[in-house]
């Protein structure tokens, strides 16, 4: 077992198997120390250029699915672009027909207020009319008392 965290303590044994360089190529952070290490060793050399093709191939698999994640993406928001273009277009169409509903009802209630104010007048007229053969038929019955007070009994 090789412990990366502690290359400094390989022993004559693991420098003699050349493990200790192993452990840096494994350990490696950038492709120039890796390039480095391999130098000294046909092996470390085969390895790093597995390690190279290895990693190419998963960046390649990577951009790939980033492409399709990306492109799955585009559709998503299209589709949900043309569903809030149909939703508006109800919407649109619904406020059309419910305006067009409201003028008519504000017509209807216009020629219904006109009717009403219509009828308040004739409503007036009638009253005045009433209230003036009241006040005629007092009179008429106060002229009926007076003549009856006085002796005349023809009726009026």
């Amino acid at each position: 077992m090789i412990d990366l965290t502690h290359i400094d303590l390989a022993t004559e044994e693991d420098k003699k198997y050349h493990i200790d360089e192993w452990a840096r190529l494994f350990k490696a952070k950038t492709w120039e120390e890796v390039h480095m290490l391999a130098e000294k060793n046909e092996y470390l050399q085969e390895a790093a250029g597995t390690m190279f093709r290895l990693t190419a191939e998963e960046q390649i698999r990577k951009r790939c699915r980033d492409r399709e994640e990306y492109y799955q993406d585009m559709r998503n928001y299209e589709r949900y672009i043309a569903q809030q273009e149909d939703d508006l277009s109800i919407a649109k169409h619904t406020l059309a027909k419910r305006e067009r509903e409201l003028s008519d009802i504000r017509t209807k209630l216009s020629d219904t207020e006109s009717e009403l104010s219509d009828a308040q007048a004739r409503l007036s007229d009638t009253e005045s009319e009433l209230s003036n053969a009241k006040t005629e038929n007092l009179k008429l019955q106060k002229m009926a008392a007076w003549a009856k007070a006085h002796g005349y009994t023809e009726s009026f």
